[in-house]
């Protein structure tokens, strides 16, 4: 589990768009999904400690990652994508986030 600072974020609806500024204390879950195309699931979930605008106090994000390739092997590179079809997946579910 690895631990990321988000430090801002744009909420909009589909007429107005609501800028705020807030500190999430995130943990990101990745488990294998298709090991023969190289492609993980990763769920990132967020909480606040501090008061938050327009009740946006947590989140959760789903996403697909697919394994990149790089000249380093001490590092693993994933290009990310809430679309399945961007790794060429059929059948499964198109993903969002949820605040």
């Amino acid at each position: 589990m690895k631990r990321l600072n988000v430090q801002s974020a744009s909420a909009q609806t589909t007429d107005d768009t609501y800028e705020f500024t807030a500190n999430y204390k995130t943990s990101v879950e990745i488990n294998p999904f298709n090991e023969d195309l190289g492609i993980i699931r990763a769920t990132i979930t967020g909480e606040s400690n501090d008061s938050v605008p327009y009740g946006l106090s947590s989140f959760i994000s789903n996403s697909y990652g697919q394994i990149q390739p790089t000249d380093n092997p001490s590092i693993t590179k994933y290009n990310f994508n809430s679309d399945p079809g961007a790794f060429g997946l059929t059948g499964q579910p198109t993903f969002s986030d949820r605040y």
